[in-house]
């Protein structure tokens, strides 16, 4: 029997964490945008843009600030509305039926596997929590609004930005409790053994620049980052080429998770990939 010594310690779990817009739906701003028949590309153009680029704005608070401007101004938008929206939100083909595929690809190669998964998004919170797919997920991770005594968007109360999304992933590979707003203690020091889940057994998916911090992270680490375009934009990944060569995700695909089709083609193998590797650390300590 081989000596579990030099050998890592087996965690029977792999966690899949999505981002939201753009990577299981279309845009929630953009969704609301259009709801009032208001054309977000030039909502960022005059609005959001000049905030971040001549006054310095964070570009997440920026778009919060922008939305909650317009929702006064047209004076319709409430958490109630949000929620309604989440529950007839347009979700990309095949994502409903993701979770269960994947699950059965997993066990498929180690029977006693935990499949887990998250989502963690810089938009809002209170449609994607209002999706028929929020069930699916252990935990929401975004950004967050303030409603006032009437359910109107009063304030942000929480932003999630780009560049604290590895933060969260190492809040959640070392199954520390978030509490609050940005958890701080992302970066203790905890034996690997005590990991919940390692970073290597963590495939991450995203639609674009925002996601490229994420992408990182679990490319260091032996994880699995992928990353989704929308196909009537693909020049959105005009810098795919660059991305590839820097070895930041494992593969680029089109936003369809329908059976057979390249995304799904895609978490299957990533998913069948880290249980194997599962199975060989199993096999060294001799089950």
């Amino acid at each position: 029997m081989s000596s579990t010594k030099a050998t890592r310690v087996v965690c029977r779990k792999i966690a899949l964490v999505f981002d939201f817009d753009g990577t299981l739906g279309p845009g929630t701003f953009e969704r609301v945008m259009d709801r009032w028949g208001l054309d977000s590309e030039e909502i960022d153009r005059k609005r959001i843009n000049p905030r971040v680029r001549e006054h310095n704005w964070e570009f997440t608070m920026a778009r919060a600030h922008t939305l909650i401007e317009v929702a006064r101004e047209r004076d319709d938008l409430t958490e109630q509305t949000l929620a309604e929206m989440g529950r007839s939100y347009p979700l990309f083909p095949g994502v409903p039926e993701m979770f269960d595929r994947v699950r059965k690809a997993a066990k498929a190669v180690v029977d006693d596997v935990e499949v887990e998964f998250y989502l963690m998004t810089a938009g809002f919170s209170t449609i994607p929590r209002s999706t028929s797919i929020a069930h699916e997920f252990e935990q929401i991770f975004s950004g967050a609004l303030y409603f006032d005594d009437d359910g109107r968007p009063a304030f942000v109360k929480r932003v999630l930005t780009h560049p604290e999304k590895p933060r969260y992933l190492l809040h959640l590979a070392k199954g520390l409790e978030v509490e609050g707003a940005n958890p701080e203690q992302a970066y203790r020091k905890i034996d690997e053994h005590e990991w919940y889940v390692p970073l290597d057994q963590m495939i991450y998916v995203g639609d674009g620049a925002s996601d490229m911090p994420a992408f990182h992270l679990l490319s260091e680490h032996g994880g699995m980052p992928i990353a989704v375009f929308d196909t009537e934009k693909a020049e959105d990944w005009s810098g795919y080429d660059e991305v590839r060569s820097s070895r930041r995700v494992e593969n680029l695909a089109p936003n369809d998770y329908s059976e057979g089709g390249e995304m799904m083609k895609t978490l299957l193998l990533a998913t069948e990939c880290i249980c194997k590797r599962i199975a060989l650390r199993k096999l060294s300590e001799g089950e």
